[in-house]
């Protein structure tokens, strides 16, 4: 099953959403600002990238701006507590399943989820 995380009003989400549902693709969408993420979430969302937090922070998101901080001089301990306080610091939307992440809205790469086995991520 794939885990696809949205925001409201969110237009590249609101795309992701129609292209699994065009493509009979099975998932669960997660709203990240009215349910919470848990530390465990996003430390595996975070792992699961090839470039670390670059591939899935807004590194100049208006709460790090507001909050003058950086993402360079926080731990990952820190930076991880800081998006479960500000979640919208997350680029969007981000789909996963066991095999693939894909963070934004691309039709060519979310094109890696069509296949038959979706195995189911428990968070």
């Amino acid at each position: 099953m794939i885990v696809l995380y949205t925001t409201p009003h969110c237009h590249y989400c609101n795309k992701a959403r129609r292209f699994l549902e065009e493509n009979g693709l099975p998932y669960i969408e997660k709203n990240i600002l009215s349910r919470r993420l848990t530390y465990k979430e996003i430390a595996y969302l975070i792992r699961r990238t090839l470039n670390g937090t670059d591939d899935i922070i807004v590194r100049n998101s208006r709460p790090l701006r507001e909050d003058n901080l950086s993402v360079d001089d926080m731990r990952l301990s820190e930076l991880i507590s800081y998006t479960l306080r500000h979640p919208s610091i997350l680029k969007k939307p981000i789909l996963i399943d066991n095999h693939h992440l894909q963070v934004g809205y691309d039709p060519e790469q979310l094109s890696i989820f069509k296949r038959k086995d979706h195995s189911y991520l428990v968070f």
